[in-house]
């Protein structure tokens, strides 16, 4: 049995483990970031925190997805979901989410389906017990990494890319112009470079430049590593793939936005 001083404690530095571990921009082959991570499991085990353990381990499975490396997304996404067996269901429905992300990556069509409606039907049933720190997890969140799987879905299975970018907008669209009404500008930027993404994956040049040129417009207002890097990635490749012919607005849009980024 954990003492009440020791379980204050160690749920404490769980917590702060658990934010570090989810740095901005952070990736599961950063060692300071993987062992935040580990260390954060070990001391939420330690105060029977089980919340923060799956909470972890789906962080740890969205870090290695977002570094391309499947197998162990799915490793760490499967764990945060044996983990919660018996949770509340939204701990469950997040854990759903994380493995949806990571069978997106993996490329697996039908499985990222199945895990996104079962995380779709937990979230249903919230109360008003829940854990504090998933009070983000609602429907537009779901809405936001499922259109960002699919467009990593799209990437990994070219044959079924063209109705998954067109559901991957369907779903990011709103989400992007969402950010000045609702105050989450962060959130919108990062939805909106993975519409740009969707865009030029999609081979539509118009609808990328449009997004880009928006998302610069945007940019000096989010203080954000992870945004500025991914969206300079898009601008680099959106750069290669999109010429002049293609656009006569193509060298205004990539200059805005390349002001915008070096903007600190």
């Amino acid at each position: 049995m954990v003492p009440p001083e020791r379980d204050t404690t160690c749920a404490g530095h769980s917590v702060c483990g658990n934010k570090r571990g989810h740095i901005p921009g952070s990736c599961s082959s950063n060692p300071a970031s993987r062992n935040a991570g580990c260390l954060a499991i070990r001391l939420a085990r330690s105060a029977g925190d089980h919340h923060t353990v799956a909470n972890v381990l789906g962080m740890l499975s969205y870090q290695h997805a977002a570094c391309g490396k499947p197998a162990a997304a799915l490793r760490f996404a499967e764990a945060a979901v044996d983990h919660t067996t018996r949770s509340l269901p939204l701990v469950r429905a997040r854990a759903w989410g994380r493995l949806a992300t990571a069978h997106a990556v993996a490329g697996d069509v039908p499985a990222f389906r199945s895990a996104t409606e079962q995380c779709r039907t937990l979230l249903q049933h919230r109360r008003d017990d829940d854990p504090p720190a998933l009070y983000y997890f609602t429907d537009d969140q779901i809405a936001a990494e499922t259109g960002h799987a699919l467009v990593e879905l799209a990437a990994a299975t070219p044959r079924h890319a063209r109705r998954l970018l067109t559901e991957a907008t369907e779903h990011l669209s709103p989400l992007t112009h969402n950010g000045p009404v609702s105050g989450y500008q962060r959130s919108a930027l990062l939805h909106g470079i993975h519409l740009a993404r969707a865009h030029l994956l999609a081979h539509d040049a118009e609808a990328t430049l449009h997004t880009l040129l928006h998302l610069a417009d945007r940019v000096p207002h989010v203080q954000s590593i992870r945004c500025r890097s991914l969206l300079g990635r898009i601008r680099r490749q959106a750069g290669t793939h999109i010429h002049s012919s293609d656009s006569s607005d193509s060298a205004d849009v990539f200059a805005m936005v390349d002001r915008a980024l070096s903007i600190s």
